[in-house]
């Protein structure tokens, strides 16, 4: 339980870190592709937004591979039990 409350407390803080980010900038969250690059640019950090990008391409990466070896256990399973 203490996991999931820590998790959601890092969500609502970081939320609200990038709120306050876009409150002077004059540009709407919603109207931006890439708000954490975006806002890494306007520090003068862009680097780090990059590193974002990355970071989000590997997770999907480990994503797309999580779910497909699973798949082929499970159809091997039921080729082989017919």
């Amino acid at each position: 339980m203490g996991s999931v409350i820590l998790a959601g407390l890092f969500f609502i803080s970081s939320t609200c870190i990038e709120v306050l980010g876009f409150s002077n900038t004059g540009v709407f969250i919603s109207q931006t592709e890439e708000p954490l690059s975006f806002l890494s640019q306007q520090t003068g950090m862009g680097f780090l937004g990059e590193l974002v990008g990355l970071g989000a391409l590997f997770g999907f990466f480990a994503c797309i591979l999580g779910s497909i070896n699973p798949v082929t256990r499970v159809a091997f399973l039921m080729a082989r039990h017919g």
